[in-house]
């Protein structure tokens, strides 16, 4: 059994590996991903085996994976392009990372037990007080929730299951996260999905966690016809809005890449032989798939099968992205609102 001052130890190994890092990232985007050659492809392999003495798997995979590419680009320089692309995009995504890990590990540290887990699984009395200091909680809650499926999470290297939830009073987005002992192909909804949840204590990260939250004391209530028409009337008043908000989410470091939003639907076609969905106001928004989200791209498909004819007054909750083979922000479609049903998109 790992001791807790073994625990201790690795998290502060861990803290000292995300500095390294941290450097490297600074000098490699100082000299430009341009400058890269396959000759530096001895170097990354070495911070990858400085990133696993410091027990930062996903960071050594992720260099590997950098010294592979430049491999590459070392026998095909028609590639060359899209190598840079790739390359570039592991460097911001674990430079994004660097900040969000290391504020894990330090309450971690601060914690005394080393048990505080990212998905908050259990809420115990020290994080309660933590939290209460911080004023991030709300007394007698009505949630709801928008969305269930499978993520991947890079930084840990396993697999969550996660649900979106939407405060039915002031139309704040949050999410809870578990993370899977079994395949994420065996994992099922629980009985009370699309259920309104009254919740007596509600506590949520401070903003670096991306409005992560957990709680004590829930009851579970079916939706009234009410209920409907209030989930759809939290829906952004236009795609350019929507994706206005996204922009400044992401611009700053310590938040995810994507932007959990609702956004009104008109109806949904194909323009260009792309997927699109069109606003009240006659705004479109390329449908595409989220990388990392579910393991198929199965959301748009059932969608383009559903058996409905879509109105002026219906809403669909999905997830806003950057999407580098598009060149432009994308929506990957979740569940679907009508006045009286719910379509859930993702198997």
């Amino acid at each position: 059994m790992v001791s807790q001052k073994d625990n201790l130890r690795k998290f502060q190994k861990q803290l000292e590996g995300l500095d390294i890092a941290e450097k490297i990232f600074v000098d490699i985007l100082t000299d430009g991903i341009g400058s890269l050659t396959d000759d530096n492809e001895v170097d990354l392999k070495n911070y990858a085996q400085i990133m696993s003495n410091h027990y930062l798997n996903k960071f050594k995979t992720l260099f590997e994976r950098m010294a592979s590419d430049l491999h590459l680009l070392g026998s095909n320089q028609i590639q060359s392009e899209e190598i840079f692309h790739r390359i570039l995009d592991d460097i911001v995504f674990m430079q994004s990372s660097v900040n969000k890990i290391r504020l894990k590990l330090k309450d971690k540290i601060a914690s005394s037990d080393g048990k505080i887990d990212a998905e908050l699984r259990e809420l115990t009395d020290y994080h309660v007080r933590v939290l209460r200091a911080n004023k991030s909680y709300k007394y007698n809650v009505c949630i709801f929730p928008l969305s269930f499926h499978c993520v991947y999470d890079f930084n840990i290297g396993c697999w969550y299951q996660r649900y979106f939830w939407i405060d039915m009073e002031d139309g704040s987005i949050y999410h809870t996260l578990e993370r899977l002992n079994k395949r994420p192909e065996n994992v099922t909804p629980k009985e009370d999905l699309f259920k309104k949840h009254r919740v007596l204590e509600l506590y949520y990260e401070p903003e670096v966690y991306n409005g992560l939250v957990n709680w004590r004391n829930k009851e579970v209530v079916p939706l009234n016809s009410e209920d409907y028409l209030k989930l759809i009337s939290f829906a952004q008043a236009d795609i350019p809005t929507a994706v206005n908000k996204m922009k400044g989410y992401i611009k700053n470091t310590q938040s995810e890449k994507y932007y959990p939003v609702i956004l009104p639907v008109s109806r949904v076609g194909i323009v260009d032989k792309s997927i699109v969905l069109e606003d009240d106001t006659h705004h479109r928004i390329v449908l595409s798939h989220q990388g990392g989200i579910d393991s198929t791209n199965r959301s748009i498909c059932n969608l383009c099968d559903l058996p409905y004819e879509y109105n002026d007054h219906q809403a669909m909750f999905g997830i806003l992205f950057y999407d580098v083979s598009e060149f432009s922000v994308c929506f990957h479609p979740h569940t679907l609102f009508t006045e009286g049903k719910i379509y859930r998109l993702i198997d």
